[in-house]
């Protein structure tokens, strides 16, 4: 039995949504302190949200619509993930550079929940998919693997 693809897209959700030990009782001071010289950022954090978010519900759409035909949604994704792979690598180093904006993350939770609840059942139909799996690994990508045009 192969679980690897549905980790993967297990551990991307995760890693989207973030994990932050902070409470709401921390986050009034530091939401003041941070506003006026962070605005710039805030705009390129939640556009790099929302392109993520995007290419996810896409790729929750196609899970979904071929989880009877494993290959062709192996085909189908990689597509999808090949022609955003630059920016998936990009995305997850500017995640990991502004863990700490759980505002964007929470904002953002119930879009990427949602597409993992179409993603799950389709990578568990397909679990032992060797395409798939193939496919799926490029979900995780390596921060120091070069850059594809």
């Amino acid at each position: 039995m192969r679980a690897r693809p549905l980790l993967l897209a297990i551990s991307l959700a995760f890693a989207a949504i973030g994990c932050s030990d902070r409470t709401e009782d921390d986050r009034p001071a530091e939401e003041a302190s941070a506003k006026g010289a962070a605005a710039p950022e805030q705009d390129k954090m939640k556009q790099v949200w929302e392109r993520m978010i995007t290419i996810m519900e896409g790729l929750a759409d196609i899970a979904e619509a071929n989880q009877d035909d494993c290959v062709k949604m192996a085909l189908e994704l990689d597509k999808v993930l090949e022609a955003n792979l630059k920016f998936l690598k990009k995305a997850k180093r500017i995640r990991k550079a502004n863990a700490q904006d759980v505002e964007l993350q929470e904002a953002y939770q119930p879009r990427l929940l949602a597409a993992m609840a179409k993603i799950v059942p389709a990578m568990k139909a397909c679990k032992d998919n060797p395409d798939l799996e193939r496919t799926m690994q490029k979900l995780d990508p390596q921060e120091d693997a070069p850059d594809r045009e």
